[in-house]
């Protein structure tokens, strides 16, 4: 088997919005304790990098 062959491909990323993922959160029975924008801890704004949360299974009546 040869290895010299080079490959190349093309991908859109597409990431939803925050509301959505806390709604699809809150659909699948989670709440959302805590998020971070960055690993530093800071909140999450427009232009945050990252989107951290940390979430938990709801109990009843929570979600």
């Amino acid at each position: 088997m040869q290895h010299d062959q080079e490959w190349t491909t093309r991908e859109t990323l597409r990431f939803p919005s925050w509301d959505d993922v806390t709604r699809g959160l809150a659909t699948t029975g989670f709440v959302v304790e805590e998020s971070w924008g960055d690993w530093t801890g800071e909140p999450i704004t427009p232009a945050s990098p990252e989107w951290i949360v940390l979430a938990r299974a709801s109990d009843a009546g929570d979600g």
